[in-house]
C-alpha cells in the first residue's frame, strides 16, 4: 500500500484548546467557569470579556507549557487508530500555535498519546503547509482552514457547535476522529 499524506489538525481535533484557554482565563477570574471545545457556540469566546481574553492570550503566550498541558479529546481507541494511522501513512500535525516553544510542546504532547517522531508544522497558513507537503487528505475544525484547502486535497470538517451550521463545500464532516480515520483507511484499500 502506497501512504497517504494527511494533514491532521491538533486544537479542536485532538486537543482541547477550549478547556485549556478557559481554564487559564478562570484561575485568574473565578467567575469564569470553564468548558471544553464541546460546548463551545462560536468560534470567538463572546461571553468572556474581551480586556480578560486579551489577558489570558498574553498567559497563554508566556506559559512555558500551555499547549504541553491540554487535555485531548481522544479515546483510548482512538489514540491508538492515531498512532496505527500514523505508522501506515506520512501523518503531519498542522497547527496555529504561539508563545513558548509550540512545536517543541506539540511534539511532546503527541509523544505522551503515543506517537513516535511526529511530524509537526506550526504555521498560521495550513493551506499552505497541506499544499507543500502534497496532503492528499486533512482535518479540520476551521471553516476557513477548510475552505482554503478545498478542492485539492480531501477536505474533512471536524463538526463542533461552532461550525455546524456552515456552508463551506467539504468532502466530508465528522462528529469523531474515528469516522474520518475510517475514510482513508476505505480509500487506502482501494488504492492497493
Amino acid at each position: 500500500m502506497k501512504p497517504f499524506v494527511l494533514c491532521v489538525d491538533v486544537d479542536g481535533v485532538l486537543a482541547d484548546f477550549t478547556w485549556g484557554f478557559t481554564s487559564l482565563a478562570a484561575a485568574w477570574h473565578p467567575e469564569i467557569t470553564p468548558w471544553p471545545t464541546s460546548e463551545q457556540k462560536t468560534w470567538e469566546f463572546d461571553s468572556i470579556p474581551k480586556g480578560i481574553q486579551n489577558e489570558t492570550w498574553t498567559r497563554v503566550r508566556q506559559h512555558p507549557s500551555f499547549w504541553w498541558d491540554l487535555p485531548c479529546r481522544l479515546s483510548s481507541s482512538e489514540r491508538y487508530s492515531l498512532c496505527v494511522l500514523a505508522a501506515d501513512h506520512r501523518v503531519y500535525f498542522v497547527t496555529n500555535r504561539l508563545g513558548v516553544r509550540p512545536e517543541e510542546q506539540t511534539v511532546r504532547w503527541l509523544h505522551h498519546l503515543g506517537l513516535r517522531n511526529p511530524n509537526v508544522i506550526v504555521t498560521t497558513n495550513k493551506a499552505l503547509a497541506c499544499r507543500t507537503i502534497e496532503a492528499q487528505f486533512a482535518i479540520d475544525d476551521k471553516v476557513e482552514n477548510i475552505a482554503a484547502m478545498h478542492p485539492w486535497v480531501h477536505t474533512t470538517l471536524f463538526r463542533l457547535p461552532y461550525n455546524r451550521d456552515s456552508n463551506v463545500t467539504v468532502d466530508y464532516c465528522v462528529d469523531s476522529l474515528s469516522e474520518w480515520i475510517g475514510f482513508v483507511n476505505a480509500a487506502a484499500s482501494q488504492r492497493s
